[in-house]
């Protein structure tokens, strides 16, 4: 973490990057339920490696995974950023589908200029 992101983080500025919180929660000698509170009150959600994933479902052609299990599985419950963030990916799939099928997937073709 740079002392310029610090500085900032100190001054109420900006919040540190979820990697970070782990770095700070480590210096401050924090618990693992030290971390979670302070992953919380940073707007984190639980430590992915730490998380309960035998509830998660196995991902598999008879099973893809969709936009809105992306937005379940980053967290996201608002429901203006859960629009916004499943309709991004959605034209996201779509675009490189259309990229694909006009054998046009390099940066900046035709896909993206429409």
């Amino acid at each position: 973490m740079s002392v310029w992101a610090v500085g900032r983080m100190l001054r109420g500025e900006t919040l540190p990057k979820v990697e970070n919180v782990y770095g700070l929660a480590a210096a401050l000698g924090l618990d693992e339920e030290g971390e979670k509170q302070l992953l919380d009150t940073a707007g984190y959600r639980q430590r992915p490696d730490r998380a309960n994933r035998s509830n998660r479902p196995v991902l598999s052609i008879a099973n893809p995974l969709t936009p809105e299990a992306i937005a379940d599985a980053l967290g996201i419950t608002h429901p203006f950023v859960r629009t916004m963030l499943i309709s991004s990916i959605t034209e996201a799939i779509r675009l490189q589908r259309e990229a694909d099928q006009n054998q046009d997937g390099r940066p900046g073709g035709t896909a993206v200029a429409r």
